[in-house]
Order: structure tokens, then C-alpha cells, then sequence
């Protein structure tokens, strides 16, 4: 599997932007700051209504098909699609 690193930087060409060149500039976007406003339950975050999850299901479906026959060469294209099946 690949590093975090390495597949942010590969989205980041995809999509024209020049990922970081060194480490300082790398910082930010692996490790940034987090800060939560509230409390959560003690399992985590609270449960989605399951309304919730099926629009968002509709909204992203036709944008991640596109994506995955986009990456459908790509060596790890079995990981993304094994990813979207979640």
C-alpha cells in the first residue's frame, strides 16, 4: 500500500497542484493542527441518520464512478475501487 504521502502527492498532480518539496512543507497537510469545538460521545463521532448517509450516497456516487474510470489504469486502481465499495 502506499504512503499517505505519496498519494496525496499523486492527487495533487492530478488535479495541477505542485505538492510540497520538502518536509517543512509537507508539516501542515500530514500533520495539522486540530482543534474540536464541542464535545463528542465517548465511542467517537455520533452516528449519521441513515437518511443522511443514502443523499450523500446519491450526490458522490456519479462523481467517485467518473473518478474510478478515470484511475482505472492506475497500478493501485483495485484499492480505489475496493475503497468506494466501503
Amino acid at each position: 500500500m502506499c504512503s499517505l504521502q505519496t498519494v496525496l502527492a499523486r492527487a495533487m498532480r492530478f488535479i495541477g497542484v505542485g505538492p510540497p518539496t520538502d518536509d517543512a512543507g509537507w508539516a501542515p497537510i500530514l500533520s495539522p493542527k486540530t482543534e474540536v469545538a464541542g464535545s463528542r460521545p465517548k465511542g467517537g463521532t455520533p452516528p449519521m441518520a441513515e437518511a443522511t448517509r443514502e443523499l450523500l450516497r446519491n450526490f458522490y456516487t456519479p462523481g467517485l464512478r467518473e473518478l474510478l474510470w478515470l484511475l482505472r489504469d492506475e497500478p493501485d486502481a483495485a484499492e480505489w475501487r475496493a475503497w468506494s465499495e466501503v
